[in-house]
């Protein structure tokens, strides 16, 4: 092999200078190092196959094909997701914020409807106030607001009172109090499995409103349990309150009696209700459970 020593190779003429002929090959020999940085270097449009192993800053742009699995991470770097797309439900984790859902307003009264948006719930739902238990009690006092419902429903459940004989009342109050002034009227009915016909009882000009014409006992196994619907108009109604009742009452003597009636306050005044007590005509409530819920109109 002949060798040639020299320190330039520059071209005869022009800028071009050519080595060997097509399909040669140009080795540059192990250890030797061929230095092109300050030069530029023109590929071919085709590069030939060779590893990549050792290049850098090589731009995604430029990648084609299927990165490996084993090429990215075990757990991914926090970054931003705001551009992902077809991300699918079952791969979301944790809990997804409610303004993500729907539109509008999402709070305890409302619900995501099938169109995407947050509404108020239907009409007639019943939304439970307060609740207390009777325990030796003198009276209970429930209050209400007419600014947020205008119908009530006060659930009594298995009263018992301390003094055998008592009958359960209600009376009405404002701002100023409980009215014990002769201001109600009632009216009931009241069928006893013993008997089988109604009885009826009325009042007027009464210091309250009676809810049973029967009497309580105040034995644990006779009980008084009922519904008692009020119906609190606002002030802009300019309305009296009055209320409608179906109870039961059960005695040891295996007799079932069923009480239905109703009771309001006289018109002539102006009255806004803000509270209601129950109570027993003699002695306390030894036991029994009082609920108040407030309707929804719409």
């Amino acid at each position: 092999m002949s060798e040639i020593k020299v320190d330039k190779v520059s071209p005869q003429s022009g800028t071009e200078l050519e080595i060997g002929d097509s399909g040669d090959t140009v080795t540059v020999p192990s250890g030797a190092t061929l230095d092109i940085s300050d030069a530029t270097l023109t590929p071919p449009a085709t590069m030939p196959a060779s590893s990549g192993a050792n290049l850098t800053s090589l731009p995604a742009g430029n990648l084609t094909g299927t990165i490996a699995d084993a090429r990215f991470p075990a757990t991914l770097p926090a970054a931003s997701g705001a551009n992902l797309t077809a991300l699918t439900a079952g791969n979301i984790t944790g809990i997804v914020p409610t303004a993500n859902l729907g539109t509008g307003t999402a709070n305890a009264d409302t619900f995501l409807n099938g169109s995407g948006a947050y509404s108020a719930a239907g009409g007639g739902a019943f939304t439970l106030i307060s609740s207390a238990t009777a325990s030796n009690t003198t009276y209970m006092d429930m209050a209400i607001d007419t600014t947020q419902y205008n119908t009530y429903l006060i659930r009594v459940e298995n009263l018992v009172a301390a003094s055998s004989g008592s009958y359960p009342y209600m009376r009405f109050g404002d701002s100023g109090g409980i009215d014990s002034g002769a201001n109600y009227y009632w009216v009931q009915a009241r069928q006893d499995t013993s008997a089988g016909s109604f009885t009826t009882a009325y009042g007027t000009n009464s210091s309250k409103a009676r809810i049973d014409d029967a009497n309580v006992s105040n034995d644990t196994k006779e009980t008084f349990s009922g519904n008692i619907w009020l119906n609190a108009p606002s002030a802009a109604q300019a309305a009296q309150p009055n209320l409608h009742f179906e109870v039961a009452l059960s005695n040891a003597s295996n007799h079932l009696q069923h009480i239905i009636g109703s009771c309001g306050r006289n018109p002539g005044t102006a009255f806004t209700m803000t509270q209601f007590r129950f109570y027993m005509n003699s002695g306390n409530m030894t036991s029994g459970r009082f609920s108040l819920y407030g309707l929804s109109q719409s």
